[in-house]
């Protein structure tokens, strides 16, 4: 699962439909940035923590259900490719958690100051 997608969104800063970067944890959009003029939006760190630990939680209680119905929809497929997608989960989480820390900081980042020319 890629941890972030390209979509034509309206930006509010520049009022341009532009390609935007959309960042996940999960399902969870945690961030976006306008491609045209740069600016990011991001949610509320402790928010965004919050809905994506309800989100992952949401997740493992399903995942058995969601194993069962592979299964039996494709056994020979499932069993083959089971070993592959469990080592790959650790990394996964870390790469949502990741995510989810450094959209947090982006919003919280200070501004740029700007210099005057004069």
């Amino acid at each position: 699962m890629t941890t972030s997608e390209s979509a034509y969104l309206h930006c509010e800063s520049c009022h341009q439909l532009a390609v935007h970067t959309v960042h996940y944890a999960g399902r969870l959009v945690v961030s976006t940035r306008c491609e045209a003029c740069r600016t990011v939006v991001a949610r509320d760190a402790g928010e965004a923590r919050t809905e994506y630990l309800r989100d992952l939680e949401q997740r493992l209680q399903s995942k058995p259900r969601r194993l069962l119905r592979r299964a039996l929809s494709d056994p020979k497929g499932f069993v083959t490719t089971l070993p592959t997608r469990v080592a790959a989960q650790p990394s996964k989480l870390a790469r949502e958690w990741r995510t989810l820390l450094t959209a947090s900081r982006t919003r919280n980042a200070e501004p740029p100051t700007r210099v005057d020319p004069r």
